[in-house]
């Protein structure tokens, strides 16, 4: 059935090629594919928003969607394994199924757990990574508490085929196809293929001797396919987008006792994303609607554990989401409104459930929404005011009214202003909070959370932005993991949680070098009344965040980019005991670019050294990381 959904869906994409022409007029043409341009609408301007574009320099110099967000602020990853292993987003002290992850503007946050592997997307498909910092629960529901991450699909207008190969016999190959077939159809293909042993050496101390091993089962292999398309005919136009990853890779577990758990545990992915935008200007060039679907397959194999509870080696695990949205924006004499619907249906199947009798898990949503924009401008400064509301309706929960109230200040001269938003945001439980077999809990409601989140910045200068930003966060009804018996822990409501914090980052940008540079400071502890861990930090939330990212042009083609990662101590217990303790760490990266320029044609050459100071370190207790390590790439643009 999935073969046959993805057959049809490429081939409809063929079926647009052969369909296409110059139905237009060229300057109407032009005039509304740059109009579609705008249709983010998601972009609130009262909360704290960075770009990192992804251009040839960059797509070098990171090499991996979770190295780029690394380093913006409040970004923490968390990483279970190194080179192939699962990598998830932090922000601001809350989880991963708090942040919203979006392809081109779609959600893609699963129901099954609320997250998405960050490993999977690889950087070359993508040419802008957003990250709007703040409550963002009126904009796109569900899974973006603390906020969202967007990354834009690669569209250059340049063919590329790129190679590269590093430590650990890491193998990545990507190609980027763009066409453009008449004036009114244009679009691109990209291919990314992704191979890692993995084996990197880590120390363990054996009966008081220090002794160095490798990372055992941690094999990786990813292979995407992108096709994104934009096409104008018959006064309409449509933007449509195919993603399609499948991965395999070892699931190392910890280092425990000096042994590695799971040696031979695998895990396979499957993840589709298929989405249709379109723009109806035959009857209103104000409308968008949105259609997506969302299939995500996996299966985990242990060959060892034998899944004893289901009598069989593998689970499996099936999400399915489909949605629809409707956008309407109209601009009035004295200000601006925006009304969404959106329609959110999601099934999910997999083994380790319980209480549902074997059938499909289902789980409807209904949104409409409602904001409105305001723009104030006198002699010496602007305001702009904005006025946010979101109700959804859910087939398993009580319905809830979200709202955002957001002020921006802007004085003329120095172009410095100031950013005020205030929210109400909720998070779902997870369909394995509540339905996975010995954990699950049917019973569970809803996180509720206040947002506060101010900012400051100044624009004068175009060669430097500062800016600093304060948050302010109060949860109640927290989703926390309980053990109700030795061996065996559950979901519950129990927990009150408050995280508060700032930001500081700015960008120097002058004639002998580029430097970004952030810090983040987070304190996000308990507050449950009577809680033996009141007042703690939450697990794996560091309170200091440090960055910078300097890059040198050079002569002669040749530019260098060093990276500094700061990241303070953790705790991996809540009650922040000393063997949970994780020690503080610094990486250092170095990363050394040439530039070939011939005819209508470019070669990049790049060598890039990560962890260089060799550090030993851990992200999640147990899973020591990879130390020093080497990746060359040739990048060919033609």
């Amino acid at each position: 059935m999935k073969n046959l959904v993805l057959l049809f869906l490429f081939s409809f994409n063929l079926y647009l090629f052969a369909y296409s022409g110059d139905t237009l007029e060229k300057k109407i043409q032009t005039e509304v594919i740059v109009e579609s341009t705008k249709d983010k609408d998601w972009k609130v301007s009262s909360l704290s928003y960075d770009k990192l574009t992804i251009d040839n320099k960059n797509v070098l110099v990171f090499n991996s969607t979770t190295k780029a967000l690394s380093y913006l602020p409040s970004v923490y990853i968390r990483d279970y394994g190194g080179i192939g292993g699962i990598k998830t987003i932090s922000l601001r002290g809350f989880s991963a199924n708090d942040v919203g992850i979006l392809l081109d503007g779609d959600k893609v946050n699963n129901q099954q757990n609320g997250v998405i592997d960050l490993n999977l997307l690889p950087i070359d498909l993508f040419e802008e990574i957003e990250l709007v910092r703040g409550g963002s629960s009126f904009i796109l529901g569900n899974n973006s508490t603390a906020g969202f991450v967007n990354l834009s699909f690669q569209k250059s207008s340049q063919r590329s085929i790129s190679l590269s190969y590093g430590s650990f016999e890491q193998i990545k190959m990507a190609s980027n196809f763009p066409f453009k077939l008449s004036e009114s159809l244009s679009g691109g293909f990209a291919v990314n293929y992704f191979y890692a042993l993995g084996n990197y050496p880590f120390e363990i101390n054996e009966f008081g001797q220090n002794k160095i091993t490798r990372r055992e089962n941690s094999k990786s292999s990813n292979i995407s396919l992108l096709s994104h398309s934009k096409l104008y005919i018959q006064k309409i136009l449509m933007k449509i987008n195919f993603l399609f990853t499948q991965s395999e890779r070892g699931v190392p577990g910890a280092v425990l006792q000096n042994s590695i758990e799971n040696k031979n545990a695998k895990l396979f992915d499957n993840f589709f994303l298929g989405s249709l935008k379109f723009n109806p200007f035959i009857i209103d060039s104000n409308i968008q609607v949105n259609l997506k679907l969302l299939i995500h397959n996996s299966k985990y194999y242990d060959p060892d554990l034998n899944l004893l509870l289901i009598k069989k080696e593998n689970a499996n695990y099936q999400n399915q989401d489909f949605a629809f949205r409707f956008n309407y924006q109209k601009n009035f004499t004295f200000f601006q409104t925006r009304i969404h619907l959106e329609l959110n249906q999601s099934n999910f199947v997999g083994d380790f459930l319980e209480k549902i009798d074997g059938k499909t898990i289902n789980r409807t949503n209904s949104t409409l929404g409602l904001g409105i924009n305001k723009t104030l401008e006198f002699n010496f400064f602007k305001i702009n005011s904005e006025t946010n509301f979101r109700f959804d309706a859910f087939s398993d929960f009580e319905p809830v009214l979200l709202y955002s109230l957001g002020l921006t200040v802007e004085e003329n001269t120095t172009k410095t202003g100031a950013k005020l938003n205030i929210s109400r945001n909720y998070r779902l439980p997870t369909f394995n909070e509540m339905y996975f077999l010995n954990y699950g809990n049917l019973h569970l409601k809803p996180e509720d959370t206040y947002s506060f989140n101010i900012e400051f910045y100044n624009h004068y200068f175009t060669t430097f932005h500062p800016k600093i930003t304060f948050f302010l966060y109060f949860t109640k009804d927290k989703i926390v993991s309980v053990p109700k018996s030795p061996v065996q822990w559950t979901a519950l409501n129990i927990a009150k949680t408050q995280s508060n914090g700032f930001e500081i980052s700015f960008l120097n940008k002058n004639k002998i070098f580029e430097t970004t540079f952030s810090i983040s400071f987070t304190n996000a502890v308990d507050k449950t009344d009577d809680s033996p861990t009141y007042n703690k930090q939450l697990i794996y939330t560091p309170k200091l965040i440090s960055n910078f990212v300097t890059h040198f042009p050079l002569t002669k083609g040749f530019s260098t980019t060093i990276k500094g990662l700061y990241v303070g101590q953790r705790f991996a217990l809540p009650d922040n005991s000393l063997q949970s303790k994780l020690a503080d760490y610094f990486l250092l990266d170095l990363s050394l670019v040439k530039e070939i320029v011939f005819h209508n044609s470019n070669i990049f050459i790049s060598f890039e050294v990560s962890n260089i100071l060799n550090i030993d370190y851990q992200i999640i207790l147990n899973y020591p990381m990879p130390r020093r390590y080497f990746l060359l790439t040739f990048k060919y643009l033609f």
